[in-house]
């Protein structure tokens, strides 16, 4: 049976305000909804060795956070507030390029405080310091970027935090050199050994490897350390093999790890330098001093005889 004039659905009297209340929540969330809080940068500084093989590092940044003395309202609590002169109450504005619609100059709360808060002045947010652990995956690469969700500013309205974007820098290494997952490093050697062969330590990740020099090594000769380098970014961080009987043939871990290609630079001994010649003079004094302890030890012989 339909419902008679004046009714609604089930016979209940119609509300007509109830129409109006339900419009006005719907514009009122769309121009003050729930707000997510500011994205935060930093940088993290990391050694090579870190970057290579992956770690977890304790980043100290700085978050904002709702003010907890204004409930991030932003005005001091009791104190009188005025329509926005710039949305007119409505807390709404031009669309921006990123599709916010709030309102700048009340920030979408459509209401200014004559008072601002003693605590954030206005701003609804405050600045605290924070440490967070992060697991830095193995093989991450200077400039490359990390997420770490709702770890930015906390939203003055309640939802929900921004992110934190960590910005990957390497320390360089004193000996080593990175290339994607390959390692690079040039290594000394004195002729005699690249002669006559034999254990050379060559730098490696985290320390470093005795490995056999061949007899008759020319400078610029190149070995391969296979699986010595990075891990590749996403595959699993194996460690680096261990060496056997022929030291460039190691457990084949290529999917996960690049190279380390080893340079040797062999340099000369120095030369000897020559007997010099004593000075005329020295030799002079030299005599002299000889002479006269050659005198004394022949007149203390003569006391002793009674001469």
């Amino acid at each position: 049976m339909a419902a008679k004039k004046g009714q609604g659905e089930g016979g209940e009297p119609f509300d007509p305000s109830a129409i109006l209340g339900s419009i006005e929540d719907l514009f009122g969330a769309f121009f003050k909804r729930e707000v997510s809080g500011a994205d935060r940068h930093a940088d993290l500084l990391l050694s090579l060795e870190e970057a290579a093989s992956g770690a977890k590092k304790d980043v100290a940044f700085t978050r904002g956070i709702r003010c907890t003395r204004c409930e991030g309202d932003g005005g001091e609590p009791g104190s009188a507030t005025h329509s926005c002169y710039l949305c007119e109450g409505s807390g709404a504005s031009a669309a921006t390029d990123k599709g916010d619609t709030r309102c700048e100059r009340c920030r979408g709360t459509g209401k200014i405080h004559l008072v601002p808060c003693a605590a954030c002045e206005g701003s609804r947010i405050v600045s605290r310091r924070k440490t967070a652990t992060v697991n830095v995956p193995a093989g991450i690469e200077a400039g490359q970027v990390l997420r770490l969700p709702q770890q930015g500013d906390e939203s003055p309205r309640k939802g929900a935090p921004g992110d934190l974007f960590l910005t990957i820098a390497v320390q360089p290494h004193p000996r080593l050199r990175r290339e994607g997952a390959d390692l690079f490093v040039e290594v000394t050697v004195d002729a005699r050994t690249a002669r006559e062969g034999g254990r050379v330590a060559v730098p490696i990740l985290g320390g470093k490897r005795m490995i056999e020099l061949a007899a008759g090594t020319e400078d610029g000769h190149r070995v391969v350390l296979r699986g010595h380098g990075a891990v590749r970014l996403g595959a699993e961080p194996v460690p680096i093999p261990e060496l056997n009987a022929d030291p460039y043939r190691t457990v084949d871990v290529s999917e996960h790890r690049g190279d380390e290609i080893v340079t040797f630079r062999v340099v000369e001994e120095p030369s000897e330098e020559p007997e010099r010649a004593p000075a005329r003079g020295s030799s002079r004094v030299v005599w002299a001093i000889g002479l006269g302890l050659t005198l004394v030890g022949a007149a203390l012989s003569a006391l002793a005889t009674g001469r």
